[in-house]
């Protein structure tokens, strides 16, 4: 993956003019029909750290991406005809990451209802939730040979040429 991205919620056109004059604006993406946008980082030049300490949080908010907004975006790209893979926070048995794997995959096919499809998946992230004390650390899937990750702390990896597809995933 050639790009990570912090993500942050914008509250208006001022919020993204105050970014682009910090940041330049070849460090800001923008994610088309949502309020999103991603400020590249590396560990050389703009570290993430310097990205925390000089963006304007009364005018962002840093992007979290919660159970609930995980369960959003397996079903955008269940919906788009790509199969999603999910990484908990703690390791469980290889057989146990599989099969909630093969499950969203397999209900994905299955559905037609959007909203029973989410409630399914929301359901199934709960049972782990209780079980195992898990939670989603990432989901991430494949466009074009090119692995697009969003994780719980509002960061994405992914190609350039796929920040479009992941902007369209967190339309949600």
């Amino acid at each position: 993956m050639g790009q990570q991205l912090k993500m942050f919620k914008i509250f208006n056109t001022e919020s993204l003019m105050s970014l682009n004059n910090i940041f330049g604006p070849n460090n800001i993406v923008g994610f088309d029909k949502t309020n999103i946008v991603g400020i590249k980082y590396d560990y050389e030049n703009n570290q993430l750290k310097y990205i925390m300490q000089k963006v304007p949080f009364t005018l962002t908010q840093q992007l979290i991406i919660t159970s609930q907004h995980f369960v959003d975006m397996i079903e955008k790209i269940g919906s788009k005809g790509f199969r999603s893979n999910i990484d908990l926070n703690m390791e469980l048995p290889d057989d146990e990451i599989k099969q909630l794997n093969e499950y969203i995959f397999r209900i994905s096919k299955a559905q037609t209802d959007k909203k029973l499809y989410k409630e399914l998946i929301y359901d199934e992230i709960i049972r782990l939730e209780d079980e195992f004390g898990a939670e989603i650390e990432s989901v991430s899937f494949t466009v074009q040979n090119k692995r697009i990750k969003f994780k719980n702390n509002g960061i994405v990896f992914a190609d350039e040429d796929s920040f479009e597809v992941a902007g369209e995933v967190l339309s949600y």
